[in-house]
């Protein structure tokens, strides 16, 4: 595994162990048919995908963590996903090409995130599902606001990460009806699921 694949786990780790697992845990394993995954990262979500019904895997935006993905998929029932380089922004897939798309902590740094959600809403075939969980600008004021002062060094630290975004509400707006949705009880994360 590449040196940038294994130093951005370490640093993940203890939120991977304290929160993010638990909601992978509940999330992932709900998907099914065609599966797009954006951002696919390091592979966090590998271990939870269904074998049984995940019947195709694409993972997307593969080129920094490529290495450490292919490693992760090796011996896996996984093992002949396709891997492509693609923007959220442009999705290189025709419409209504999959059955779900699954993104986990990826539109707080899509440049431009409703147009990612309405490639989404593209790619997705009519009726399928987009599963998600993200960190979103909290509606408590008292963690809200130092996070709306926070976000533009933020964004400059953290690769384009935002903290103020309101992804529940742009799935909305990019056409797709929400299902399913938690909050953690800061309302700092939210989970579930959104269907085309």
């Amino acid at each position: 595994m590449d040196l940038w694949a294994k130093s951005f786990d370490i640093t993940m780790r203890p939120l991977e162990r304290g929160t993010f697992r638990r909601y992978r845990e509940w999330l992932v394993p709900k998907t099914s048919g065609s599966l797009l995954e954006i951002g696919s990262g390091t592979g966090a979500n590998l271990p939870y995908l269904p074998c049984g019904e995940v019947k195709e895997l694409t993972l997307s935006d593969v080129s920094l963590h490529e290495e450490a993905l292919r490693e992760r998929l090796e011996g896996s029932c996984f093992e002949e996903a396709e891997m492509v380089e693609a923007s959220t922004e442009r999705l290189p897939f025709p419409d209504g090409a999959f059955d779900a798309v699954l993104a986990t902590l990826v539109f707080c740094s899509v440049p431009d995130h409703h147009k990612g959600l309405r490639e989404v809403r593209r790619v997705l075939k009519p009726g399928g599902r987009f599963y998600f969980l993200e960190h979103v600008l909290p509606e408590v004021n008292y963690l809200a606001v130092p996070m709306k002062l926070a976000n533009p060094l933020w964004k400059l630290v953290a690769d384009g990460c935002h903290l103020n975004r309101r992804t529940a509400e742009a799935i909305e707006t990019a056409g797709m009806r929400i299902e399913k949705l938690r909050r953690d009880t800061q309302g700092v994360l939210i989970a579930g699921w959104a269907r085309s």
